[in-house]
């Protein structure tokens, strides 16, 4: 696996954070679901290196920027403000 992160290194790093595991469990019934979430995709992943298959991300939208229908990146200046990706911030005024 990339930089040798085994997944108790992930269980174990996902501990640290103790500011948000108290919120996460807080929120979610005594469940630190980010942590449960993220070492379920760390299995998921896992299992696709083994097999071959390809691992499709959960995420939707998709990470990055859009893309058009052969998946390459659009650039932004062709981005539309009025239809902007709800997880990419509205570049500042005056900014490019």
């Amino acid at each position: 696996h990339l930089y040798g992160i085994e997944r108790n290194d992930v269980d174990y790093i996902m501990d640290t954070f103790t500011v948000f595991k108290k919120r996460d469990e807080q929120a979610n019934d005594g469940v630190y679901k980010t942590k449960q979430t993220i070492l379920d995709i760390y299995d998921q992943m896992a299992r696709a290196i083994e097999t071959g298959e390809p691992w499709v991300s959960p995420l939707d939208p998709p990470p990055g920027p859009p893309a058009d229908a052969d998946g390459n990146f659009i650039p932004m200046a062709q981005w539309d403000r009025n239809n902007w990706p709800a997880h990419i911030h509205l570049p500042r005024d005056g900014a490019s």
